[in-house]
């Protein structure tokens, strides 16, 4: 009885305080990823994560550990950003250029046109009727910044178009980049891809500083399959609608960030590292914080 006893106590691995493993600073983790568990297709902001931080992408993507979403109530500044973004497609299927409506007529067809969309939101939490109030205080500006866009030679081409570009790496590893492009529009130069944000201009302009370290407008220009003459963030954000522009030698920004994006493949098929970047931009609303260990690194 005694022998079975002393044998569940060596299972247990209960050993005296003087063979206890000694504590070591925490690490930033770095790890692999299997081979049967790597993405082979990638979004936008999949793409952005890798760039951010690749311990968030291996957690996110790799491990599929995502946020699970919580019953919502309250519509959040994400959906309010979608319906947004729903609005203004359908308003331009319907009227491509705006130059030629009446603009009182534009401004209380998108407004009925929001209320519309946003009911709803409205009808969950009455609190929502903050959002929409927020968007049509924006729509005249909006208008405004359509007309003048028009008069410079462009026009509203199509919007919220899914697109997926497959792509094969140098070393045969083959992938597909797919996501959504806002809006598209066609001018006398080309195409230009537009993505409607609702953050401050000046936040999106740092963004992109360097070029191609946010590669959500260069992916955007790839996806489109044609060459980009233009591709520019539109911040609606408060009382101001503001264009954010990407600048010059948008394809050949795009064409170097899918061969930054072959090359990083390629590198974690070999078996490249996955290390935690512990950059504050990333990190602060990172749900993978916890699990790098993020606040206990030297």
């Amino acid at each position: 009885m005694h022998d079975a006893l002393a044998e569940r106590v060596a299972l247990a691995e209960v050993r005296a305080p003087g063979a206890a493993v000694a504590i070591g600073m925490t690490r930033r983790p770095a790890p692999r990823a299997p081979a049967a568990l790597l993405p082979r297709r990638i979004s936008a902001s999949g793409y952005n994560s890798l760039v951010a931080c690749p311990y968030q992408f291996h957690a996110r993507y790799v491990l599929g550990l995502a946020e699970l979403d919580d019953v919502q109530e309250m519509i959040e500044k994400k959906d309010y950003g979608s319906l947004v973004h729903r609005v203004l497609t359908l308003f331009h299927s319907a009227h491509p250029q705006v130059t030629g409506v009446d603009r009182a007529a534009a401004v209380r067809e998108l407004a009925e046109l929001s209320e519309r969309e946003f009911a709803a939101s409205v009808a969950r939490n009455y609190l929502a009727q903050a959002w929409l109030a927020r968007w049509k205080a924006l729509i005249p500006a909006y208008l405004d910044w359509q007309r003048e866009r028009e008069s410079a030679g462009w026009s509203w081409k199509a919007g919220e178009v899914k697109r997926a570009v497959e792509i094969t790496t140098p070393k045969g590893n083959k992938l597909a980049l797919h996501g959504r492009l806002d809006r598209v529009d066609e001018g006398p130069d080309g195409a230009a891809v537009i993505d409607y944000k609702t953050r401050d201009p000046a936040k999106l302009k740092k963004s992109l500083e360097p070029p191609g370290e946010d590669v959500q407008l260069p992916v955007y220009a790839l996806l489109w399959g044609v060459p980009v003459a233009e591709a520019l963030f539109l911040s609606m954000e408060r009382e101001e609608v503001k264009a954010v522009s990407l600048g010059r030698g948008v394809q050949a920004l795009a064409d170097a960030v899918r061969a930054r994006l072959c090359e990083v493949f390629d590198a974690l098929a070999a078996g490249a590292p996955l290390p935690a970047q512990g950059v504050e931009g990333a990190c602060e609303y990172c749900e993978a914080r916890g699990l790098c260990r993020r606040n206990f690194w030297p």
